[in-house]
C-alpha cells in the first residue's frame, strides 16, 4: 500500500512539475495538445505497477478496476466515469490480442491522417510494461482540436484492455485526472 502511494504521489509530482514548466513556456496561450505544438512527455516510466486498494471500483462485465477520481459520477452506458467535461471508458476484450488492438489504432490514426490531407504526428505516445503486461499510451487531438482523447491499452494474446478518456484540449485538470486514473487499473482474469 505504501509503495502504491508513493508511486502516485511520484506520478502526480512528475505530472505537476511537467505542467509548471510547460505552462511557464506558454506565456501567453493556453496549453493545448495540439499537433502544432511540440510533442509532450507525460513522464509515465518504462514499467508501472498498481495495486488494489480498498479505492478501486470493479467495471462492470471486466476484470478490470480502477481508482475513479474524486467527484466523477458513474457512467452505466459508457463503463466508466466522468464529469461535466472529462469521460474515461473501460472495454475488456476477450479473445483479443493487444497487438491487434493497437494496430486497430494505428490504423485509424493513418486513416484520420490521410483524410484530412496532413501528415499530422501524434501528439503523444508512449509503450511500456503495466502490470507486466506491454501498454501503449496514445493522445490524439480531435479534428477539430478542441478535444484530446487519450487511450490506454494493455493486455497479452488473449485478452486487451482498451482505456479511452476524453477532454477539452487546453484541461490540464482532465487530461491529469485521465492518466492518474489509467495508472490505477488492476486487472484479473475472470
Amino acid at each position: 500500500m505504501q509503495r502504491r502511494t508513493l508511486l502516485l504521489l511520484s506520478i502526480l509530482g512528475l505530472i505537476l512539475v511537467h505542467g509548471l514548466r510547460h505552462h511557464t513556456a506558454t506565456t501567453v496561450k493556453e496549453i493545448s495538445w495540439y499537433y502544432e505544438q511540440p510533442l509532450i512527455d507525460l513522464h509515465i516510466p518504462d514499467q508501472v505497477t498498481s495495486h488494489t486498494s480498498p479505492l478501486h471500483v470493479q467495471i462492470a462485465g471486466s476484470g478490470v478496476s480502477i481508482v475513479p477520481p474524486t467527484g466523477y459520477e458513474e457512467l452505466v452506458a459508457m463503463n466508466g466515469y466522468g464529469d461535466a467535461d472529462t469521460t474515461i471508458d473501460v472495454v475488456e476484450y476477450r479473445g483479443r490480442s493487444f497487438d491487434s488492438k493497437r494496430a486497430e489504432i494505428d490504423r485509424y490514426i493513418a486513416y484520420t491522417s490521410h483524410d484530412r490531407g496532413e501528415a499530422e504526428e501524434l501528439t503523444y505516445r508512449k509503450d511500456f510494461r503495466f502490470n507486466g503486461y506491454p501498454a501503449s499510451v496514445i493522445c490524439l487531438s480531435d479534428t477539430t482540436r478542441t478535444h484530446t482523447a487519450i487511450y490506454m491499452i494493455f493486455g497479452d494474446e488473449h485478452f486487451c484492455v482498451a482505456m479511452t478518456g476524453t477532454t477539452h484540449s487546453d484541461s490540464v485538470k482532465g487530461r491529469e485526472a485521465i492518466i492518474q486514473t489509467m495508472l490505477t487499473a488492476t486487472y484479473r482474469r475472470a
